[in-house]
């Protein structure tokens, strides 16, 4: 009930429209939101105002009703002096309403897919050259033990599934938009993941206009798992067992900074799922063709490890020369020492032992590797 005092409030907005599915929200919803104002305004009285315009409309209200109501709603403050107007309607604001214009649109992302984009359009609309900034409001109710902002975890984000498909069928850009991380492959996090579209320029563009689709949570949400989240549940439906596997690959690399997992390494509140082997089975099928391009962009986004045998060479070749930058240049480490936790002792002496078996015979060191541990940094004497 808050939310869309706030967003009144902090964005300076004036007009806003709620969508119920039965008629007794709407009528409760509109009839306490000045309990709210209220509170608010009792509590920071320089931010929040004392009191806003607040209407509801349902189908058994007689057409002329609905005529002053809507009237009233687009005359503004000019009226009663009230800057934010708030109408909450059942079933009663579709397509075919002559309506004023509002900024503001409170959803639920429930109901038919048809319904929610006549919602959203209530405040896409705008005329050419107005450079209207439309804002959407979507509220999740978690479930019990659910955290907050695990977008790709929770199946309570149905709803603004929902909503970002119906805003797909509007402009496919912005959506798509949202689907690439905003970092340029750095990982980041924060409050929000923003990106700027261009939509309907030219000729024919109607009223379209300029958008920014902004989309901010108010709890933490990174930037890459908002474009794994659009990518595998607005863009494509993907198995369950996919995006759970997605969404231990993300923590895990969080936690640890590598997708080098042991395969036997099972993770999840109650350590039933098998992220080694699921690691193990998406790189099998990348190396066999089956893997489509989208879902190996997509690991790759999370830090995809595709050569096990690849990325602990390298590891080893960079805890080798963090040993020799503290050892005068020496790579004489006993076979016990760690550095930094890892038993750069034990790699250095397989590769010595790698080393000396010939080219060309069986366990012997690749020439890449061979050549790569050759640089002053990493060489495999033992003297």
């Amino acid at each position: 009930m808050k939310r869309p005092v706030k967003v009144c409030a902090e964005k300076g907005l004036e007009k806003v429209i709620t969508f119920h599915h039965r008629t007794l929200e709407a009528r409760y919803f509109s009839e306490t939101l000045n309990q709210t104002a209220e509170k608010l305004h009792a509590e920071n009285p320089g931010k929040y105002p004392e009191e806003v315009w607040a209407q509801w409309l349902a189908g058994e209200h007689a057409v002329e009703y609905r005529r002053q109501i809507l009237a009233d709603f687009g005359d503004g403050r000019a009226v009663d002096g009230l800057a934010v107007r708030v109408i909450s309607n059942c079933l009663v604001l579709g397509e075919g309403v002559n309506m004023p214009d509002a900024s503001v649109a409170v959803m639920n992302g429930s109901g038919s897919m048809v319904k929610i984009v006549q919602q959203i359009g209530r405040v896409l609309r705008m005329k050419p050259g107005e450079g209207k900034l439309a804002r959407l409001v979507v509220p999740v109710f978690l479930g019990l033990g659910e955290e907050p902002g695990d977008v790709l975890a929770s199946p309570s984000y149905g709803p603004l599934v929902r909503i970002l498909t119906a805003i797909r069928s509007h402009d496919a850009r912005m959506i798509e938009a949202l689907a690439v991380p905003q970092s340029s492959g750095r990982r980041t996090g924060g409050r929000s993941a923003e990106s700027a579209v261009a939509a309907g320029q030219g000729e024919g563009a109607g009223a379209a206009g300029a958008f920014v689709l902004p989309v901010r949570f108010r709890s933490r949400v990174s930037q890459d798992a908002l474009a794994l989240f659009v990518a595998t549940q607005v863009f494509r439906s993907e198995s369950a067992y996919w995006k759970e596997g997605m969404q231990h690959c993300r923590t895990w690399h969080e936690q640890s900074g590598s997708l080098d997992v042991a395969y036997n390494t099972m993770v999840g509140e109650t350590g039933s799922f098998p992220l080694g082997k699921w690691l193990s089975e998406r790189r099998y099928e990348r190396a066999s063709g089956d893997m489509p391009e989208y879902r190996i962009d997509m690991l790759d986004m999370l830090g995809m490890v595709w050569s096990v045998p690849d990325a602990r060479f390298e590891a080893g070749l960079a805890w080798a020369g963090q040993w020799a930058a503290e050892h005068a240049g020496s790579l004489a480490a006993p076979v016990r020492a760690f550095i930094g936790g890892y038993p750069i002792g034990t790699w250095l002496a397989g590769l010595r032992a790698q080393a000396e078996v010939p080219e060309g015979e069986k366990g012997a060191l690749e020439p890449a590797r061979r050549a790569a541990s050759r640089s002053p940094a990493t060489t495999t004497s033992s003297s």
